[in-house]
């Protein structure tokens, strides 16, 4: 799995503001806000969700209807990582078997108690399931969790609208100069918003959308 956890690589954030892939004195701090970026872009982008890339999870959930549909915190969910309890007394010992006691949706994070084929209730009670997962996006494509072009593209979108700021105050500077860099940081680390474009095209990666289009049984 990645371990950085940035939506965006320092080569592609200094192609996107016309930087020049040679011009390194101030790498570091452009590094820093583009970290400050993605954090802004999951925060209020991408609402409710914890990660972007890979980390795993010891999630724990209170039951307290007959619902059969749970949704984790956090999505995609990599294949293969994810191990199930179901247990009133809270000891977890024996796990769950994937198609015959539960089924999941790995690309939004759901899970459906099932009998079978048929879906049933989850028992009730505080913290009766136990969900242990790895949940993010990374960039190896057999596993299908990459990152989603729309969230990268509003990573850079929103770095190219804080840069273009600066670069009206720097005219007439062919390269960038520490100033600039530390102004980008500075604007990355005050009170930074995306704007209403920007989060309506993350709306679709948001925690509420993914649970419009299928009703919980």
């Amino acid at each position: 799995m990645a371990t950085d956890n940035k939506l965006a690589t320092l080569a592609q954030l200094k192609a996107q503001l016309v930087i020049s892939s040679a011009d390194s004195d101030s790498d570091a701090l452009l590094a820093d806000a583009l970290t400050l970026i993605t954090d802004v872009v999951r925060k209020q982008g991408l609402k409710g969700r914890r990660v972007i890339h890979g980390a795993a999870f010891d999630e724990y959930h209170t039951i307290a209807d007959g619902r059969s549909k749970l949704w984790l915190r956090d999505w995609p969910v990599k294949a293969a990582s994810l191990t199930l309890y179901e247990d009133d007394s809270r000891v977890y010992a024996t796990a769950l078997v994937e198609g015959t006691d539960y089924l999941v949706d790995y690309d939004r994070g759901a899970i459906t108690r099932v009998s079978g084929a048929v879906p049933m209730a989850w028992l009730t009670g505080v913290r009766v399931v136990k969900v242990r997962y790895i949940a993010g996006y990374d960039d190896v494509l057999n596993d299908k969790v990459l990152i989603p072009p729309v969230i990268r593209l509003v990573c850079m979108l929103v770095a190219a609208r804080m840069w273009r700021e600066i670069e009206r105050k720097e005219q007439g500077v062919s390269s960038i100069s520490s100033n600039a860099a530390m102004q980008f940081q500075r604007k990355a680390l005050s009170g930074l918003n995306l704007s209403d474009d920007e989060m309506a095209m993350l709306e679709p990666e948001s925690a509420q959308y993914r649970m419009l289009d299928t009703a919980d049984a």
